[in-house]
Order: structure tokens, then C-alpha cells, then sequence
């Protein structure tokens, strides 16, 4: 009950704002942040429209594809969502979790060399940012997507390498 309220307060603060400041949001990033207020309020198709909308003024602005994509996981539109990942990997392709939640779609879909793929190269890029304990999850998502995979020992090898000592 809180969280709904809360919500329902920074969503009323985002659309005084806009509309202060002009009749309609005007920046991809203003619709963005209104799609992601309706994830919160489970208003789905709002949040798909905004996201859409943040698109159709930024068509290389990756979190409106990510957003856009959860929701489309949401509703079950797995295809949609594959799309929108490989379109927000397209366009950023150091962009770790774009292949993490598509990794857990191919996963979802019983195409689990996709998804040891994707798991292999979200922890990649999560090693590059130092951050192991996702490139470890991304390990155990590879063992249960296919637990047979090359790549798992592949990452491991990554995860666990000495580091090069610096001349």
C-alpha cells in the first residue's frame, strides 16, 4: 500500500512538472521516466506507449528498448522482447543487461545455446566493470540453461584469471 501511494506520488510529480513546464512531455527521457512510473503501477500498456514515444524522439536511446522490453516480458510478447533487447544490444553493445534479460528469454524459451550466449556475454562486460558476483550469476544461469556448455568453463577460467600485474 505504501509503495503504490509513493508511486502515485512521483507520478503526479512527473506529470506537474511536464505540465508546468509544457503541455505534453517533450524529451525522450521525460517519457521514459513516465513508462517506468506505470511499470511501478502495473499500468503495462501506459508504460509501452511512453516507452514507444521515448523511442520515436530518440531511436537510439537504450533504456526506452530495455524498459520496453521488460514489459513486453510481462505480457508474455517474448518475440517483442527478444526484439527490443537485441535492438538495445544493436545500438550499445556493452550493454550488459539487455543480453542478461535476453539470456532469461531464450532461457524461458527453451533455447538454451541462446541464452549460454548471452549469459557469456553479460558476464563478460560485467568482469569489465569489475563486478563478479553477476558474472557468477551469470554462470549459474549458463549451468541450468544448458549445464553442458563450453562457455561455462570458459567464464569460470575469466572470472577466476590472475590478474596481469601492471609494468
Amino acid at each position: 500500500m505504501i509503495k503504490k501511494v509513493l508511486v502515485t506520488i512521483i507520478v503526479s510529480f512527473i506529470f506537474c512538472v511536464n505540465i508546468y513546464a509544457v503541455d505534453s512531455p517533450t524529451l525522450a527521457i521525460d517519457y521514459f521516466n513516465r513508462g517506468y512510473a506505470y511499470v511501478l503501477l502495473g499500468e503495462h500498456q501506459k508504460a509501452i506507449d511512453d516507452f514507444t514515444k521515448a523511442i520515436k524522439l530518440n531511436p537510439e536511446y537504450v533504456p526506452a528498448y530495455f524498459g520496453r522490453g521488460v514489459v513486453y516480458g510481462k505480457l508474455g510478447e517474448y518475440q517483442k522482447e527478444i526484439d527490443d533487447f537485441t535492438k538495445a544490444i544493436e545500438i550499445d553493445p556493452k550493454y550488459a543487461p539487455a543480453y542478461y534479460n535476453r539470456g532469461l528469454t531464450y532461457d524461458l524459451q527453451n533455447l538454451p545455446t541462446c541464452a549460454c550466449d548471452d549469459f557469456y556475454q553479460a558476464g563478460l562486460l560485467y568482469l569489465k566493470v569489475n563486478d563478479r558476483t553477476k558474472a557468477l550469476k551469470c554462470v549459474d544461469l549458463m549451468k541450468k540453461a544448458d549445464s553442458s556448455s563450453p562457455l561455462i568453463k570458459k567464464l569460470m577460467d575469466k572470472i577466476y584469471a590472475e590478474p596481469k600485474k601492471k609494468k
